[in-house]
């Protein structure tokens, strides 16, 4: 008996290239998602501490401003926090907390507070 060439039964090399291809590109999708995950967990840490950080100290100018350097500007936190001075009769103070994320972006948040005249 004769073997024909031509149409062979199983699969072809170039058939399996594609599928190899379509399982690599797969896996990477897959790999890039801990990472991803990762990158936003940190960024919410890093954005509950700010919150933290600027509610704490508006506790503490509320419950003693005398306590508080006179000019805000003069104030130097080590996490970055930056103040305005309460101006009106009823008195606003504002914090900033400024921070460094992961990604080296900086990031921001601003609470305010407006404290009675009594204090």
């Amino acid at each position: 008996m004769r073997k024909r060439m031509g149409h062979a039964a199983g699969i072809s090399l170039v058939e399996t290239l594609i599928a190899m291809i379509i399982l690599a590109v797969a896996l990477m999708a897959l790999a890039v998602v801990p990472l991803v995950t990762t990158r936003l967990i940190s960024t919410n840490v890093l954005r509950q501490r700010a919150v933290l950080a600027a509610l704490s100290e508006l506790e503490k100018y509320e419950a003693s401003p005398s306590l508080f350097p006179a000019s805000f500007a003069d104030l130097v936190h080590p996490a970055g926090m930056s103040f305005d001075m309460p101006t009106s009769v009823d008195q606003m103070v504002t914090v900033t907390v400024k921070w460094r994320g992961s990604q080296g972006k900086w990031g921001q948040i601003s609470l305010s507070r407006r404290i009675a005249q009594g204090y």
